[in-house]
């Protein structure tokens, strides 16, 4: 999976789950999740950082990079 897959996968995960945390479709409610998502995704890249070995390090700098241009 290419980091960019990665980061998306990862985000969509977090969007879905939050949709049941943040239900409101409007705009500001959708945009609401999406930052959210978008922030979660970035602390868990941060975590699998910090805890990966050196190896996959620079995988998971690749991901975070990826989740960053998403825009929420």
């Amino acid at each position: 999976m290419t980091a960019k897959d990665h980061a998306l996968n990862i985000y969509d995960e977090f969007y879905d789950l939050l949709s049941e945390v943040v239900p409101d479709m409007s705009l500001r409610g959708r945009r609401s999740r999406s930052e959210a998502a978008q922030r979660c995704a970035l602390l868990f890249a941060e975590q699998m950082q910090n805890h990966c070995g050196h190896e996959l390090t620079q995988y998971w700098r690749d991901v975070e990079t990826e989740i960053q241009i998403l825009t929420p």
